[in-house]
């Protein structure tokens, strides 16, 4: 016997509905049937088709998603002109839309891989590119397109760590043609003269 949250009355199990992709026995509906059916009513009056569909889509998402695939191949060559269209009459808007979603994808590509240079550490975003260890960066863009698609590539392969690192514009150029990074260069150096410092003293 439960009690319903709704109209407070005590009722059997049979009263109530599971909620979906739960264990029944923890997850019970805390409403029993009547009171969901009720509120069911007063939303299809207040918000419309709209309400189910949204309620639809969200407990049924392999249907939902074999259903939308289903109906783009239907309609595609219409979607698609429609689709032209909306991106030429509104350039700025789409401009704007790239611009934001290219930025977040970067945010998450460089985040998997440390999130800063590994050469001199820095950490400004903007100044951050992926550096492809062995030099084969151009093949890579040539396969996948450069900036939002080779991202694209990295997110979909899980982010693989052989082969790939971050380094800032700096030490991206500076290592472009195989030779050493100056920040690599200074640290020996430094190391060196140390090295050397403790060695005098011993002495």
């Amino acid at each position: 016997m439960k009690i319903c949250s709704k109209c407070k009355k005590r009722k059997s199990d049979k009263y109530f509905n599971a909620s979906y992709n739960l264990d029944p026995k923890k997850w019970a509906s805390r409403r029993c049937k009547s009171c969901v059916h009720e509120a069911n009513a007063k939303a299809w009056v207040k918000y419309g088709r709209a309400y189910y569909q949204r309620s639809w889509r969200k407990t049924n998402p392999e249907k939902n998603k074999k259903y939308q695939q289903k109906q783009y191949r239907k309609h595609r060559d219409k979607r698609v002109a429609e689709a032209r269209a909306y991106r030429l009459k509104h350039p700025e808007l789409i401009k704007e839309q790239d611009r934001k979603s290219r930025m977040k994808l970067k945010v998450e590509v460089i985040n998997a891989y440390g999130g800063k240079c590994s050469c001199c550490g820095e950490d400004e975003l903007i100044f951050l590119t992926i550096e492809h260890i062995n030099h084969d960066g151009k093949k890579h863009r040539d396969r996948t397109g450069a900036g939002k698609g080779m991202y694209r590539d990295l997110k979909r392969r899980g982010f693989p760590k052989n082969g790939f690192t971050v380094f800032c514009w700096n030490c991206q150029m500076a290592t472009r043609y195989g030779d050493p990074c100056p920040h690599k260069l200074y640290e020996q150096a430094k190391a060196k003269s140390a090295g050397i410092k403790q060695v005098v003293a011993g002495n």
